[in-house]
């Protein structure tokens, strides 16, 4: 049996740890192929941190990995994947004991992930590591918006972080790591926000990614909702995705109203997943 030695990320070139992820995510149910720049994208979002990553080395290659993002006093597996060839010797255990020893030892307080609901795999892993479920998330696609008529709302395009700051209110829950506040500031340009503003001041907004037209976040203040808001955003988005429709990746599945939104503008439901917590 080929000798397996566990190593920092950070020893490794980016298009290293890109060839790996294929590798792992290449017989999956949807396979994931990602070029070197849809990869660098990824892990800016997320924000890697190969010094606390790590990887799984036989052969001179890497075989199974774990990916990892550590902002303030709480961590977030990005990514985690084995080749299939060496599937069925515990790498990822090993893996996940070694990253969970050095987050403790750094005095990181929690540890989230998120992962498919019909990957029983993964879910036994993070079980026998302690990770309990928090909420249900939702995804889904929307690619024609509710009917009715049009409101008489200014909607400016502003830089995300000249406004985070003020929207943080609106919200009735906490986006997940790859949508919140400090991911969309990480891709600078590449995430638009409008904003419906009434007096000059914020009412509601829509936060996408473009290359890939997902909606990180969409919300409208308290005292201005069932206005129409959310549909002229919706509406909005929609034109800046000419032939495409747009998804909704990881809302909070429990939020009536949320839902109840999304149904009404002819929402496509795809596969979900749970998010994971361990207090460390």
């Amino acid at each position: 049996m080929d000798k397996v030695m566990l190593r920092p990320a950070s020893g490794y070139a980016p298009q290293d740890l890109c060839r790996a992820m294929n590798a792992a995510f290449s017989d999956y149910s949807v396979p994931t192929q990602l070029t070197p720049s849809a990869f660098d994208r990824m892990m800016l979002q997320r924000g890697l941190n190969t010094e606390v990553s790590k990887v799984a080395v036989a052969r001179g290659r890497i075989v199974s990995f774990w990916f990892m993002s550590v902002r303030g006093d709480q961590a977030y597996l990005i990514a985690s994947g084995t080749l299939p060839a060496f599937r069925g010797r515990g790498l990822s255990t090993q893996l996940a004991h070694s990253v969970l020893d050095d987050l403790r030892a750094s005095n990181v307080s929690s540890f989230h992930t998120e992962v498919l609901e019909h990957n029983n795999v993964a879910q036994r892993l993070y079980a026998r590591i302690g990770m309990t479920r928090v909420r249900r998330l939702g995804c889904c696609t929307v690619s024609q918006p509710m009917s009715g008529p049009h409101f008489d709302i200014d909607l400016v395009e502003r830089k995300w972080s000249d406004v985070m700051a003020q929207i943080a209110d609106m919200r009735d829950w906490q986006p997940t790591w790859q949508n919140s506040d400090a991911s969309l500031a990480a891709l600078g340009t590449d995430v638009m926000c409008i904003c419906a503003t009434q007096a000059d001041q914020i009412s509601g907004y829509i936060a996408v990614f473009k290359k890939t037209h997902t909606v990180a976040q969409l919300a409208v203040k308290k005292s201005a909702r069932r206005k129409g808001i959310g549909r002229e955003l919706l509406r909005n988005a929609l034109r800046g995705a000419p032939g495409a429709a747009l998804r909704f990746i990881n809302y909070a599945d429990d939020d009536p109203g949320f839902s109840a939104f999304l149904k009404a503008h002819h929402a496509n439901s795809i596969k979900g997943q749970f998010d994971l917590i361990l207090r460390l």
